[in-house]
């Protein structure tokens, strides 16, 4: 073999080689390509995932704020209440004491209906209109 064969051999295996790379690069920049594409949708996925949370924690902040409201106005609710059975609670204690001085009896509590009924009674004694007398008085001036 001459040198000009020799040579055209090397530049053959050189060439040969070449194509050799170029074709395992091409596969790796294949690979790279699926692999960075794998990486985009994990991304997206985790991204989506991420928000899913901020989302929820939005959500549940005006949950949060709907319910102290709500509370704010149930507290104000409860003191009107709360005021309204302290004003029942005294004027019974008043009743209950008229009551137990009038009848001598010194339970803590009266059965109600014997108080209220106690009440009517001194109202009539007293010439006072008591309930019953008002509702017949009413049911007597319709026409």
């Amino acid at each position: 073999m001459n040198a000009i064969d020799q040579r055209l051999d090397e530049l053959k295996d050189l060439v040969a080689q070449i194509e050799h790379d170029r074709d395992s690069l091409r596969e790796e920049i294949a690979r790279l390509k699926t692999g960075h594409d794998a990486l985009k949708t994990e991304v997206e996925r985790l991204t989506a995932e991420t928000e899913r949370p901020k989302a929820e924690a939005e959500r549940m902040k005006a949950e949060a704020d709907r319910l102290k409201t709500e509370i704010d106005l149930l507290r104000t609710e409860n003191a009107g209440l709360s005021k309204a059975i302290d004003l029942c609670w005294r004027a019974d204690q008043q009743a209950i004491e008229s009551w137990q001085k009038k009848t001598g009896k010194t339970m803590p509590w009266p059965d109600r209906s014997d108080m209220v009924q106690w009440l009517i009674g001194q109202l009539d004694a007293k010439g006072a209109p008591s309930p019953q007398k008002a509702d017949a008085a009413s049911a007597d001036a319709a026409p």
